[in-house]
């Protein structure tokens, strides 16, 4: 039952309307092994931060029901918008909302300046 409508993360957002009406226990055991080729929607970071703004619009209460959700959540919205090349300021202002700590706010000091998306994919690379 995908949303044929979600341009990427359908799994993401069957898993969360699932939620909904399911109790959801989480493995740590790898049970899927995945195969990427050049034409995946899996290689393409517009189509995630387009999806993770999907998600938000449809599960917004779940999602900012809990600090730890909301930073998790933006966190990686975040690193799809680094991987466009852009900066993910909105994304740092919403994790600085709901975690106020010394770390967020240079995070977020960095993405309004536009030099988060660098440390981030330097990060990457090592």
């Amino acid at each position: 039952m995908f949303d044929t409508r979600m341009p990427r993360l359908q799994d993401w957002d069957e898993v969360l309307r699932l939620s909904q009406k399911y109790r959801i226990f989480y493995q740590n055991e790898i049970l899927v092994n995945t195969f990427f080729q050049k034409d995946s929607i899996s290689t393409h970071p517009e189509k995630a931060v387009l999806a993770m703004q999907k998600i938000f619009e449809k599960h917004k209460d779940a999602i900012l029901s809990d600090p730890a959700i909301v930073e998790s959540f933006f966190k990686k919205k975040a690193s799809f918008v680094c991987k466009t090349g852009k900066n993910p300021k909105e994304e740092m202002k919403m994790i600085l909302k709901y975690n106020p700590s010394a770390g967020t706010f240079i995070k977020s000091f960095l993405s309004a300046l536009g030099l988060y998306k660098y440390i981030f994919n330097l990060k990457q690379k090592f």
